[in-house]
């Protein structure tokens, strides 16, 4: 009752014991039920059932078969508990209240229903993001649907392939076979046609000795026309060096004589100078009045004119030798032409005609 803290508590005081007594009427056995507890202030407690002691567990079977709730405040109020009947919830007050009037079984149906809608919920929710991963799922087997079509036909163009890999050796057989085949035909022609050329390489096989023959023949003569040649060839080198030699000594004795013409011309020069200085001398001394005539200055002149002169006749003589030895070039020349091709030999007389042709304009000259 909230008012004790002990059973002794509830014993008369000056008293050592006491007794509760309580009667329930039940419809199914037709008759009162007597409970009675005995209790002392050793805090001990007796129960007895109809008269009979019996154990708590009786009693309490009794109530619970009568729907006593003892503890619950909307079945029993004591006043000392109405503060926490005024702080029950809404839910508990439900809770209690079925306790107090309703079936026993109503408090454990109404918190597996509780369960249940706790469950309901939870599977609702779960329903929901079941439903949006289908969604999710449904979307992406769409947009996978394309890459599943394209697997599936690379797997059927993978299956076609390796048919036709394993289809690829009998055609290749049916190829080779067909080849084969033509290559037969071909190799019985071939043969066909060697027989005949060997045929007629045995009937030519005679013709082609004797050219053999001829062969090393004329390889024979080819070697000494060759040892020939490269004779020759030498002989020619030597004579063109021999050429070159010449031409070089002509070059240089042209250069002579033409150094000995202009010194030629430059003295007949001088002496036709002096000429006309003397014949001017001679007309102003024939203008002149009779006098001693210089004659110192005439034997200068006397004696120049035979120096001028001497010197014309040693150009002269140096003139005769160069032309000897222009001769005797000439007829090196000559007889190195005889071992000439045409050709050199024309070149070298037109050498010599150039040389003639020169000594006859410094003759001209000299004259």
């Amino acid at each position: 009752l909230g008012r004790a803290a002990s059973v002794r508590a509830f014993v008369k005081r000056g008293e050592e014991s006491g007794h509760v007594r309580l009667s329930l009427r039940s419809q199914d056995q037709g008759r009162d039920i007597g409970i009675t507890r005995k209790i002392d202030t050793n805090n001990k407690s007796e129960w007895l059932l109809d008269g009979a002691t019996v154990p708590k567990k009786d009693i309490i079977d009794v109530i619970n078969k009568f729907n006593i709730q003892i503890n619950n405040l909307t079945q029993f109020l004591p006043q000392d508990r109405v503060c926490e009947f005024a702080k029950l919830t809404p839910i508990q007050l439900l809770e209690e209240t079925e306790k107090a009037v309703g079936d026993p079984n109503l408090p454990v149906q109404h918190r597996q229903l509780i369960e249940w809608s706790k469950e309901l919920r939870n599977l609702q929710v779960a329903v929901k993001q079941k439903e949006q991963t289908l969604n999710n799922l449904k979307a992406l087997n769409a947009e996978q649907e394309k890459d599943v079509q394209r697997v599936r036909q690379r797997d059927k163009l993978l299956k076609k392939a390796e048919l036709m890999k394993k289809k690829l050796p009998w055609l290749k057989y049916d190829a080779k076979k067909e080849q084969f085949q033509k290559v037969q035909e071909e190799e019985k022609i071939f043969k066909k046609k060697m027989d005949d050329a060997a045929k007629i390489w045995q009937d030519a096989k005679a013709p082609i000795e004797g050219l053999k023959k001829e062969k090393t023949t004329i390889t024979s003569s080819m070697k000494k026309i060759t040892n020939q040649i490269n004779q020759n060839t030498n002989k020619r080198r030597e004579v063109t060096d021999d050429e070159i030699q010449l031409s070089a000594r002509l070059k240089t004795t042209l250069d002579d004589i033409e150094h000995l013409k202009r010194h030629e011309k430059n003295l007949q020069q001088k002496i036709s100078k002096a000429k006309e200085g003397l014949a001017a001398a001679e007309r102003e001394f024939q203008d002149l009045q009779p006098y001693e005539p210089p004659r110192d200055e005439m034997t200068q002149l006397t004696n120049d004119i035979g120096h001028k002169i001497c010197g014309i006749n040693d150009l002269k003589q140096r003139r005769k030798e160069k032309e000897w030895q222009l001769s005797q070039e000439r007829e090196n020349l000559r007889k190195c032409s005889d071992r000439y091709p045409s050709s050199l030999s024309t070149t070298i007389y037109t050498i010599s005609d150039i040389t003639n042709a020169r000594s006859l304009q410094a003759d001209a000259d000299g004259k």
